[in-house]
Formats: structure tokens, sequence, C-alpha cells
């Protein structure tokens, strides 16, 4: 084949033709063998009237089965008992099988925006969205936001931890008259506290923006010193402070 935008020469041309001549195709006096399946069967289609062949039983196609079979019930394409006996023949394979499983869903009206939701049983809920949600909690006391009886429970949760804290900070001072160095862990956990030349270091590995904020100076007072470790771009800073 010559290259786009060629073309053959009439030397070319007359060679190739020369070449062809007394030439046999292989399909020449070939005739298509007559199978059952080819040869006209005497009935028309039902919904456009073709006549069919042996591989065709009512319908020429799918799109006439579809057009003759659209908005039609059993009884009218089959008959009455026809259909009946379709019917409970579906009813009754269809018995004892299992649907796969649905999550089991609740519908609810949110209480802020008046709209109907859908929510997972397991995960109820009475709000339509985070949004929905703030906007129903914000300026509100817990007792108005979950009852007098939970309020009182997440405020003793609260208070315990904040008691519990001022309880090990006690302890602390009591362990430092008899001697030992202490350093209370209930607020700020550092990444890593090390230990070089009797001094205690906490040590903070960042790969993001540093919360410098966090070592307050009630905290800084139980380490010598505060060293950061920013992991940036494959390179890696130390920072004291």
């Amino acid at each position: 084949m010559p290259a786009k935008g060629q073309h053959y020469s009439e030397e070319t041309k007359r060679k190739m033709s020369k070449a062809k001549k007394n030439y046999i195709p292989w399909n020449k006096g070939w005739k298509k063998p007559n199978r059952k399946s080819d040869l006209l069967t005497g009935q028309n289609c039902k919904f456009c009237s073709i006549p069919l062949r042996g591989y065709q039983k009512r319908f020429c196609s799918y799109a006439c089965e579809h057009g003759f079979t659209k908005g039609k019930t059993h009884e009218d394409l089959y008959g009455i008992e026809r259909a009946k006996e379709i019917q409970d023949k579906m009813s009754k394979a269809g018995k004892g099988k299992r649907i796969g499983y649905r999550v089991p869903r609740k519908t609810e009206i949110c209480k802020v925006c008046n709209s109907l939701f859908v929510y997972k049983v397991s995960y109820p809920s009475k709000f339509c969205s985070k949004k929905c949600s703030d906007d129903f909690q914000r300026g509100k006391t817990l007792e108005e936001r979950y009852g007098s009886e939970k309020a009182t429970i997440m405020k003793r949760h609260v208070n315990g931890t904040k008691m519990h804290y001022e309880e090990i900070l006690e302890q602390t001072k009591i362990l430092e008259k008899e001697g030992f160095r202490c350093i209370p862990v209930g607020k700020v956990i550092p990444d890593i506290i090390a230990i070089k030349n009797n001094n205690i270091f906490a040590i903070e590995v960042e790969k993001g923006k540093p919360h410098w904020e966090k070592y307050t100076d009630d905290v800084r007072k139980y380490f010598d010193d505060i060293i950061w470790i920013l992991l940036r771009d494959k390179e890696r800073k130390m920072v004291k402070g």
C-alpha cells in the first residue's frame, strides 16, 4: 500500500493487473449451505409481520418482543389459566430464598429545617446534616441539648478528669519533696522523653505546623528543654524552645 497522499504509478498498476490474471479466488462458485435455522418457517413476527426464520420463534428481534409485551399483564399475554400457572410457579420458586442483606433504615424529620431524611437504625440521628446539628447546639447549655440526666453524667466525667489531674499534681509535689524528679503526663504527653547528661528533654516530632502554644509555663517547668523535630520535604530540622 502506498503512503498517505501517494498513488501507484501506471507501470506498477500494469504489473499488478498482469499478476492477477488467470487467478481463481477461493470463493468462486461457493454457495451458502442451506441450514434449517436460515429457512423461512412460514410464520410472521407478531409485532411487525416480517417472515420468521428457523432460529426465530415469535418475534424477529428483541425490539419487537419488547414492543409487543410492553404495558401488558400475564393475563393479556397468556390468558387467565396460563397466567395463573406462571404466577404460582414463580411464587413457589421464590419461597424460602433470602434476598440480599439490607441495612435497616428509618425516616425522621429534621429538628432544624423540618426536612425528611433517612438514617441507619444502628446510627440514629435527629438532624439531616452536620450544619443543622451545629445550628441546633450553638448557644445552648448541656441541659438544653441532652436533658438533665445525660448532662449530669457528662459533667461528672469532665469534673472527674479534672479532679484526677489535680490529685496527680499533689502527688508530684510530695514525691519531689522526697527527692524524686517527676514529670506529670496528664495534659501534655511528648512524643519522646529523652535523657542526656542528667537533663530531661521533651521531644515533639511534627510533619505539619507545630503547636508551640501547648507547652505552657506550667508544663515547661518539668523539662530542661523542649526540642521540636520538623520533618518537611524529606528534610530533618531540630528546633529548641
